[in-house]
C-alpha cells in the first residue's frame, strides 16, 4: 500500500477503564526489501469531539422525529435561499417527494395567482432577515388547492449570523371558506335592510 494511514478507534484508557476515542494518523516508510522500518504519526484522544459529534447526531434524530410526528406541515431553508428540508406532513399533503420539493421545486405545487406572491413575500423577508407570515394556495395529493398559512420564523447561527428559515404551515381552507359564508350572509343581511 502507500503506507499512509488515518484511522478511528476506541481504546480502553489504562487510568480508569473509561473508553476514549482516538484518531491515528501518519506514514508507514518501507525499506528497499519492502519491510516496515519505521513510521511518523500522530495519536489524539478525540473522545470530546466524538461525544459532539454524537449530541449533533441525537439532535438532529429528534428534531426529525418531533417534526415528522405533527399535523403542521414544516419547511426549512438555508442561507443560500432554498428550501432543504419538508417533513414527512407537508410531503404527505403534497404527495410528492423531497427531491420534488427541494431548490424551488414546491412552488410547483403553489396556485398559479400565487406564486409571484410567495416569491415577493420569501425575498422580501430573507433581505430583512426577518420573519413572515403568508397565505397561498398549495394543490394536495389529490389534485384540490387548499388555503394554507405559512409562519415563517428567521433562524440565526450560534454566531448570530442570519441562517435561512423554519416555517410551520397549516391548512386553513375550510376557516377560510368558512369566513366568506359568514360575510357573504352578511353582505345579504345589509342588502335585505
Amino acid at each position: 500500500g502507500s503506507g499512509k494511514y488515518d484511522i478511528e478507534y476506541r481504546i480502553l484508557r489504562y487510568s480508569d477503564k473509561q473508553p476514549r476515542w482516538i484518531k491515528a494518523k501518519g506514514k508507514v516508510y518501507f525499506n528497499l526489501k519492502g519491510q516496515a522500518e519505521r513510521f511518523i504519526g500522530t495519536v489524539l484522544d478525540i473522545s470530546e469531539h466524538k461525544a459532539r459529534e454524537q449530541e449533533l447526531k441525537d439532535s438532529v434524530a429528534l428534531f426529525t422525529a418531533m417534526s415528522d410526528n405533527v399535523q403542521v406541515m414544516i419547511w426549512i431553508s438555508g442561507e443560500d435561499k432554498f428550501c432543504d428540508f419538508f417533513n414527512k406532513t407537508w410531503l404527505a399533503f403534497t404527495g410528492r417527494t423531497i427531491e420534488q420539493e427541494s431548490k424551488e421545486g414546491w412552488l410547483e405545487n403553489v396556485h398559479p395567482d400565487d406564486v409571484q406572491k410567495c416569491i415577493s413575500d420569501y425575498r422580501e423577508a430573507y433581505k430583512k432577515e426577518k420573519g413572515f407570515y403568508s397565505e397561498y394556495r398549495l394543490k394536495r395529493s389529490d389534485g384540490k388547492y387548499r388555503w394554507i398559512a405559512d409562519n415563517s420564523a428567521a433562524r440565526y447561527n450560534a454566531d448570530g449570523k442570519f441562517a435561512g428559515f423554519i416555517s410551520a404551515c397549516i391548512d386553513i381552507d375550510d376557516q377560510k371558506k368558512f369566513s366568506e359564508k359568514i360575510m357573504e350572509s352578511e353582505l345579504r343581511l345589509k342588502n335585505i335592510s
